[in-house]
């Protein structure tokens, strides 16, 4: 984080959400991004000057209890310490590299990203640079060529971002070609907004982004956001700014959380302890006051009124295994690879007939990642079988260039995602990464749908469609429980409507939601214990459908 030029010139044209008050109301989305800024610091100022393993321990410990992804601010040093443990503990990382202009390290911190996310299946993206356009230290070009070295290096799965601050990616519009996702850093405590309009601002910002060309096809991150507990901004002194306080901070997160999710915008918050060396720099000289005090819980980890607040955090059920047999006539031929393009190397011996678990399908184009008993290794895609098919070479586009969303499903590759019934497609289509595998579920849903019809079709005829399920409403909790084909396969195209929504693709977004609200419009969600969410799957469709920013108004099916 760097410090922020107040943008006077930029004025609000567009009001996407407003504040709904000041009291601390928190929510959290199944399908919603909602991680934290980690910076490993040591606990307490008598503490070591490097944090040692067992505190990165007992730090992601406290952040599995509120957060399922974290995003650390350099590739090399510890980071590699880090991953390894957020793994253990079901937590995701979003890595980075840190540009400072100098070409030896920053070749160094390339090398070493292009490392981690080749090699740990718990990084899910990497940050190319933050805010070095708003430092000076590299000029466009400089980045444009750092971020195509990491493109060639780390495997294609694996997004790409760069994180800077609004005005820059309004001066460099073309540098969104080269990455999947926009890191937007926005501080409204900076910007001098007051509690009451600081998230409005973020808002406003990301709306405006959206509504640009040169970003409305990519995926926006907020990827810093927050505000501080102690010290007050003194370039806004005189603009009755609220002071930070650890009650103006709960009020901020617990407002962010809510009107992200509403805006459907994936969120980092920053950040999760106070990190003193913020507030001294280098020389030793003082830095501003609140510099220091981001953290939701304090240096020695004693957690403040935001942390306390945060709800726990979602974790739905991890992805389903693609499970595969190796058939080989020539167990030689079945040898499993260190790398593909290292055929001598053998890892180790996989024999006829034995199963796999295929773990990655894209890297390398004709070879499969897979797992036998505790190793990973490279088969060739011909010698694997999956239900009695051999896999194809490579993954088959999905096709988006059509408004049909039968023949979008029928371009999904049905191997992606697999399950014995409605639940585990479901569960799948919750944690799937991208939207091939979600329409990979989907696809594979054409076995219940008959069943799905006919459960549909009789509670019409009970006439109990618009009959709300409650906790005093035993009868009719048990009649919508019964029906697991046709609710969870209104919850997976709802997730597809989502996930089209989110690349952009609003007409077949459109076609999967009126797919609920027509076929499936009796559809209620429960949880694994038999309680009700409390909210309808169609009308939930019915939400969507009227929000999508369609050229026409016309939503009837």
């Amino acid at each position: 984080m760097t410090k922020r030029v107040r943008l006077f010139q930029y004025i609000v044209a567009v009001l996407l959400l407003g504040m709904s008050g000041a009291a601390v109301s928190y929510a959290q989305s199944l399908e919603l991004l909602f991680g934290i800024n980690y910076d490993p610091i040591p606990r307490g100022s008598g503490a070591e000057s490097t944090i040692i393993g067992e505190q990165i321990e007992q730090d992601l410990d406290m952040i599995a209890e509120k957060f399922t992804t974290i995003r650390i601010y350099q590739s090399q040093g510890i980071s590699e310490q880090i991953i390894t443990i957020a793994a253990e503990k079901r937590i995701n990382v979003v890595i980075q590299t840190w540009l400072t202009g100098n070409p030896d390290a920053d070749a160094a911190e390339i090398s070493q990203a292009i490392a981690l996310a080749s090699q740990n299946a718990n990084v899910t993206g990497v940050i190319v640079g933050s805010e070095v356009l708003s430092r000076g230290d590299l000029t466009i070009d400089g980045l444009t060529e750092a971020i195509e070295t990491v493109r060639a290096g780390i495997p294609e799965n694996i997004p790409i971002g760069y994180a800077d601050v609004f005005l820059q990616w309004i001066q460099n519009p073309t540098l969104a070609e080269l990455v999947d996702w926009i890191g937007l850093d926005s501080y409204g405590f900076l910007d001098c907004q007051k509690i009451q309009g600081a998230i409005q601002y973020s808002i406003n910002q990301w709306a405006l982004l959206i509504s640009n060309p040169a970003f409305s096809r990519k995926q926006i991150i907020l990827m810093e956001t927050g505000w501080p507990t102690e010290g007050a901004n003194d370039e806004c002194i005189n603009q009755d700014q609220e002071f930070a306080s650890a009650q103006t901070q709960a009020e901020f997160i617990g407002e962010l959380i809510n009107n992200a999710q509403a805006a459907q915008l994936d969120t980092f918050v920053f950040e999760f302890a106070d990190s003193p060396w913020r507030c001294e720099d280098t020389d030793g000289a003082s830095g501003a006051s609140y510099s220091c005090h981001w953290g939701l819980v304090e240096e020695d980890r004693t957690p403040k009124d935001a942390w306390i607040a945060l709800p726990a955090a979602v974790r739905p059920a991890p992805p389903i295994a693609i499970i595969g047999v190796i058939a080989a006539d020539d167990l030689s031929s079945a040898n499993c690879r260190v790398q593909p393009d290292l055929e001598a190397d053998v890892h180790i011996l996989i024999p006829d007939g034995e199963e796999v678990t295929i773990l990655d399908r894209s890297s390398v184009p004709g070879w499969l990642q897979v797992q036998y008993e505790d190793d990973l290794c490279w088969v060739h895609h011909s010698l694997i079988w999956v239900d009695g098919l051999p896999l194809p070479a490579t993954l088959p586009a999905l096709d988006l260039n059509t408004t049909s969303l039968r023949q979008f499903l029928a371009s999904a590759d049905p191997f992606l995602c697999m399950g014995a019934t409605p639940g585990e497609l479901t569960n799948a289509t919750w944690t799937a990464p991208d939207i091939e595998t979600i329409a990979s579920c989907v696809r594979n849903y054409d076995v219940w749908a008959l069943d799905a019809g006919a459960q549909q079709s009789s509670l019409e005829q009970q006439g109990v469609c618009d009959i709300a399920p409650s906790t005093e409403e035993t009868a009719t909790q048990e009649r919508f429980q019964n029906i697991w084909a046709l609710d969870n396969m209104a919850i997976a195209y709802y997730n597809l409507g989502r996930g089209l929504r989110r690349v952009g693709e609003y007409q077949l977004a459109l076609e999967a939601f009126r797919f609920i609200t027509t076929d499936f419009s009796c559809a209620w969600a429960f949880d694994s214990t038999g309680a009700p969410y409390f909210w309808s799957v169609a009308r939930e469709s019915q939400e969507q459908i009227d929000s999508l920013p369609l050229a026409t108004t016309d939503t009837s099916p």
